[in-house]
């Protein structure tokens, strides 16, 4: 188990994304009072473990009646060469993830028979974010604008939580979560994510040689797990960015995670005020 996966977890009801069975609510979470009123909103994200093998010019010509004057064409630029070693890769690609501001990340497959869809997007510290999450039919999804939380989803949802009552109660808005309830939201980011999918890159997990290949009609390098491309592989920009652009998981369960619009993913802005529950008021 190497990559992580986001598990949307109800207080004590279990998991709803992983498919397993978690006891007990948060480490410092509201107390019974506490999570008896705002039962509504125990929903919170948290790791847990996937299923994922690494645990988002041409010339120009002008013509007068006497010249003819050629605009020479820019330079290209210079191919960059593959890392002798997939290790140094993946080294180039911690730096540039590092370094990274904001990006896109949407990842898809099946989890435990059921497909599965999630969308994150922001800055990669999640300070100012956007997550969505789809399982068999039910839907979450979160912006943290300011430090704040806002939580929306489904019946669907809702009623896979055991918490049909909440459906009513907040309907379509946005719940504004307290803060007891917000930090594993704030703490599920884009860079954790990546982070620990690349710390699972070891050099025993990793085929030793380094690919190029087109994606999309752009070249990237490729890394591919040591038991070979149907468990795992990454997709880097060959473009000197070193940013992943692609990851692939186990071929049985289709899992894969694209990655794009990197350090150019737009603020979020916080939902209008009439469209907003502020679940510590109540």
């Amino acid at each position: 188990m190497i990559c992580p996966s986001l598990s949307v977890v109800e207080g004590r009801r279990g998991v709803f994304y992983d498919g397993r069975a978690e006891s007990g609510g948060p480490a410092g979470g509201p107390s019974a009072s506490e999570g008896k009123r705002h039962s509504c909103v125990t929903t919170h994200v948290a790791h847990s473990r996937s299923r994922w093998p690494w645990g988002w010019p041409s010339e120009r010509e002008r013509c007068t009646t006497t010249i003819t004057a050629t605009t020479p064409a820019a330079p290209s630029t210079p191919a960059i060469a593959a890392p002798a070693t997939a290790t140094e890769l993946v080294s180039k690609v911690k730096t540039a993830v590092a370094a990274a501001k904001s990006a896109t990340a949407k990842a898809s497959g099946m989890n435990n028979g059921k497909t599965f869809s999630m969308d994150m997007s922001g800055t990669l510290d999640a300070k100012n974010s956007t997550l969505k999450m789809t399982q068999d039919g039910a839907s979450v999804q979160t912006m943290v604008v300011d430090g704040a939380v806002y939580l929306k989803a489904d019946k669907a949802f809702w009623d896979s939580q055991g918490q049909s009552a909440a459906a009513a109660v907040i309907g379509d808005k946005w719940a504004k979560l307290p803060a007891a309830q917000s930090d594993d939201f704030l703490k599920t980011s884009i860079s954790s994510v990546l982070n620990q999918m690349l710390s699972a890159m070891t050099e025993d997990k990793l085929a030793a040689s380094v690919e190029s290949a087109e994606l999309d009609g752009k070249k990237v390098f490729v890394v591919t797990h040591a038991k070979g491309k149907d468990e795992a592989q990454m997709f880097v920009a060959a473009d000197g960015t070193w940013l992943p652009v692609k990851v692939t998981g186990k071929a049985s369960e289709t899992a894969v995670v694209t990655l794009t619009e990197w350090n150019s993913v737009a603020p979020v802005v916080a939902p209008p005020a009439d469209q907003v529950l502020d679940m510590s008021k109540m």
